[in-house]
């Protein structure tokens, strides 16, 4: 007998689909750990006059899950929440003109006047007549900077722009900006939270230096180890299953601080630890090292595209794979800092055990095409001798490559010790 009923199984994995979100924002507050310094941050700002915010930082930092708990953290009253997420294609007008909707164009209207003329019975032509008719008022839906602008100062509701870095219209960005200073210079009621992936609020809304002074600018960055193991600790807890602090510590250090990975890996263990307790008796809800290899398995195949894609472009050449590419990022992704030296490089490569020493010209071309955007496009270079990853989130990616094979006993990773494993 199995040591849980089917029925057992179904209702936990359909908790845990429900706790841990790997690809979903977070909306419920009992589900969202961490982040004390970043609330606390967004919440006084949008509570000081003038202020508004700019929510930036890489993909995977949970971003969006803060932005919509604002109305919870900040006690705003959702109704007077308006949001929207951004296209490339967006314009001053169609970003507000979904903000407000069908619900809030009302907000927008603005009284106009225009001459009544009589029509001349069911013909096609106009018959204006000798004296001019009075002039009636209409309502008119306006969507441009002033007129958002005017009906805003007079409210009180936070306008939350997700996902701004697509927008790709300078237009707009100066528009919104510019429409920003106003708001600000008035201390009008009404904020703006913009939300999107960026290294620096410039690079998120323009150069725009009087517009930059009225934003809080709150980066999201990677997650301290023991935030992540918050998340897992509180997940397990809500599932239902118990987990070992061990098996905690070396999912927070594979995680490299995104809470993206943190839920993705807790969600792959709850699956593991059910398909091993559905197959064996006599034992408890309880997530084991037994369970840690499939879970990571699952966790590379499970990833976003994005990450496969650039782990396979750089790795590998028409189909086959070429060993000093994938060690040249292993050498990047073990490290603790993000930006690492062309020696420590070296050092990761030739503590594999090569019978050759490895020197800066055995992998100089490699670097060089890794980084070469029209060749592999995986890493960039900040500065002279240093190495990242153009896409951040590659590095835990890469932690997982790297623990398959290890947990695999690959013979190469034998001997190498890594906190993760």
């Amino acid at each position: 007998m199995p040591s849980i009923s089917d029925t057992q199984n179904i209702e936990i994995w359909e908790k845990a689909k429900t706790v841990f979100l790997p690809f979903t924002p977070i909306k419920l507050v009992e589900l969202f750990q961490g982040r004390k310094s970043e609330i606390q941050r967004v919440t006084d700002s949008l509570n000081t006059p003038g202020r508004h915010v700019v929510l930036f930082g890489d993909r995977g930092v949970g971003k969006t899950s803060l932005a919509n708990l604002t109305s919870f953290y900040a006690n705003w009253d959702d109704g007077d929440i308006f949001e929207h997420s951004c296209l490339s294609t967006d314009s001053f007008r169609t970003i507000f003109d979904s903000v407000f909707g069908e619900t809030g164009k009302g907000l927008l209207c603005r009284e106009s006047f225009v001459e009544q003329v009589a029509k001349c019975g069911s013909s096609n032509f106009s018959l204006v007549k000798g004296k001019r008719d009075r002039l009636e008022p209409v309502a008119e839906f306006q969507v441009d900077p002033t007129s958002v602008f005017e009906t805003l100062q007079d409210l009180k509701v936070l306008i939350i722009l997700d996902e701004f870095d697509r927008v790709t219209s300078d237009d707009a960005k100066l528009a919104i900006a510019e429409m920003v200073k106003k708001l600000s210079d008035t201390e009008a009621d009404s904020k703006l939270l913009i939300v999107g992936v960026a290294r620096t609020i410039v690079d998120l809304i323009g150069m725009h230096p009087s517009a930059v002074r009225a934003f809080e600018q709150v980066e999201m960055a990677r997650m301290e180890e023991k935030e992540i193991e918050e998340i897992l600790l509180s997940g397990f807890k809500r599932v239902g299953i118990r987990i070992p602090i061990l098996l905690v510590e070396k999912v927070a250090s594979l995680a490299d601080g995104y809470p993206h990975f943190a839920h993705l890996l807790g969600l792959k263990l709850v699956e593991a630890a059910l398909n091993r307790l559905m197959n064996k008796e006599s034992q408890d809800l309880t997530v084991t090292r037994e369970d840690y290899g499939p879970a990571i398995a699952a966790a590379i195949l499970g990833s976003m595209y994005s990450l496969k894609d650039a782990y396979i472009r750089g790795t590998e050449t028409p189909g086959v794979k070429t060993q000093m590419y994938r060690l040249v990022l292993e050498g990047i992704a073990i490290q603790s800092d993000v930006e690492v030296p062309l020696q420590r490089i070296l050092d990761y490569i030739n503590e594999l055990g090569r019978t050759k020493e490895i020197k800066a010209q055995n992998i100089s071309t490699h670097l060089g095409m890794l980084v070469n955007p029209e060749k592999r496009n995986v890493l960039e270079r900040p500065r002279t001798g240093f190495y990242r990853f153009q896409d951040p989130m590659l590095r835990a990616y890469v932690r997982m490559q790297i623990a398959e094979m290890k947990l695999a006993e690959t013979p190469q990773y034998r001997q190498m010790e890594f906190k993760f494993t």
